[in-house]
């Protein structure tokens, strides 16, 4: 269903805007009418696009959750396992006021003339009525996010799993680029790689495996739990258990010396061996790894980084083309061949993974 309703989504939004499906959950079976929740996230993106008035990203995925009791209890939701899709935005975002007021029914920021209202009541009550809730996250200028939870059929929801052999790294990380670039670095370093996309998963593996866990590495912006409260929560279980701080943020570094213990930051993007360099520096557990850390990095000609540099600038292929005075054919072909090499779905994905791997600056 949500397949076909992507490619619905894809006509709805403006050419401008990059729309991303990343199905991660394995399991999907949800009990919900079918009608009304395509009807529901056509609304949000509707809302998403007329956040986005320049263009911009909307990406929707999926992932399986287990709410325990306590979570279950403030939602007041069954626990168990929960289908969640993520609609999210790289739009103007909301306020406090609008975020407290968004799911009211009759509850408008359009002007007259410009809508009845969001759409989010219709939204809300869909999901509750299949025994489910709405968690919005948003910021002004920082886009937003609408995660859709429904109880799951599942009997279970799988715990990632890790090698048997070598040092244990807790890895948290809500962009899913970065997150699989990491863990294949250090997986190829000899490290065994729990990876999770927020930092109240991550805290619960250390609780977890807090006998085991060698390097805690996490992102210092995150949903849910940001990094510096995971430094915390997994310093109160051990106080002298190692932390890498990876942040793409100048303002909003963490100071290792305001942390304490063995804490290390490191700037996205960073190159492989600067992440387990990193991990060395802090964990006498991780001194023996490393030592022969190789990761492929595709090679693109001169014409390819060229235009994904432009690209990652924010230009069309339009743009691009009268940039560089090459007809807009030659642009696709190129942007196509260097998808295809860095592995990627989308433009977005490209740039991304090529800025990963320092491809491009």
């Amino acid at each position: 269903m949500l397949a076909a309703t992507s490619r619905m989504l894809r006509e709805l939004v403006s050419a401008g805007i990059e729309v991303v499906v990343e199905p991660r959950a394995t399991c999907a079976d949800v009990l919900v009418d079918a009608s009304r929740f395509g009807h529901a996230l056509v609304n949000l993106a509707l809302n998403a696009r007329d956040a986005m008035p320049e263009g911009g990203t909307l990406t929707i995925y999926t992932e399986l959750v287990e709410l325990d009791g306590v979570a279950a209890a403030e939602r007041g939701v069954e626990p168990g396992p929960y289908l969640v899709v993520s609609v999210a935005d790289s739009g103007v975002g909301m306020d406090e006021e609008t975020r407290r007021r968004a799911f009211e029914p009759f509850f408008t920021t359009k002007g007259a003339g410009q809508g009845s209202g969001l759409g989010l009541p219709s939204v809300y009550g869909t999901v509750t009525q299949s025994g489910g809730f709405v968690r919005l996250t948003s910021e002004v200028g920082q886009g937003s996010t609408f995660e859709i939870h429904l109880p799951s059929l599942a009997t279970s929801v799988e715990r990632p799993a890790a090698e048997e052999e070598g040092p244990l790294v807790v890895l948290a990380e809500d962009e899913p680029i970065v997150r699989d670039l990491a863990s294949e670095i250090l997986t190829r370093a000899g490290f065994r790689v729990l990876a999770v996309e927020d930092g109240v998963k991550a805290i619960e593996l250390v609780e977890e495996h807090r006998d085991d866990v060698a390097v805690v590495v996490t992102d210092v912006v995150m949903p849910r739990l940001g990094g510096r409260e995971v430094a915390e929560r997994a310093r109160a279980l051990d106080g002298s258990l190692p932390l890498v701080f990876i942040s793409g943020f100048n303002d909003e570094s963490v100071d290792p010396a305001d942390v304490g213990g063995p804490t290390v930051l490191l700037q996205k993007p960073f190159l492989p061996d600067e992440l387990v360099d990193a991990l060395r520096s802090v964990s006498p557990a991780a001194l023996d790894r490393g030592e022969e850390t190789t990761v492929d990095v595709p090679a693109l000609t001169p014409r390819e980084r060229q235009i994904l540099s432009l690209v990652a600038d924010g230009m069309t292929n339009d743009m691009v083309a009268t940039s560089l005075s090459i007809s807009p054919e030659t642009v696709q072909s190129h942007v196509r061949n260097v998808m295809s090499k860095l592995e990627a779905d989308s433009r977005t994905e490209a740039v991304a993974t090529a800025l990963r791997l320092a491809i491009i600056a």
